[in-house]
């Protein structure tokens, strides 16, 4: 069974990631930071992995698709706080195998 890897995302939308960043340099260009991170990070993960998207908010599923490519596995974060999100998502991690 190949190793699987998780990434946790948001939507990449100005003015709701790296927001801190954004009021110092502005929203388009901390947005295409986030962009550019999430893809280098994406792009270190072995072939041979799986990889899940765990994206957020709910309904952005084809714009993650349409930024990253369909060829992953896409699920929408669950819970009401980040540490939720993680739990539920390992969870059913470990209940599939």
């Amino acid at each position: 069974m190949a190793p699987l890897v998780m990434i946790f995302l948001k939507a990449a939308r100005p003015g709701t990631v790296k927001t801190r960043l954004g009021r110092d340099i502005g929203d388009l260009d901390a947005t295409s930071i986030y962009r550019d991170l999430a893809e280098s990070q994406i792009k270190r993960i072995p072939s041979t992995f799986e990889l899940e998207v765990h994206y957020s908010p709910v309904g952005a599923r084809d714009e993650m698709r349409n930024w990253l490519g369909i060829q992953r596995r896409y699920r929408v974060q669950r819970g009401a706080t980040l540490g939720a999100r993680l739990g539920g998502a390992f969870a059913l991690a470990f209940l599939r195998g």
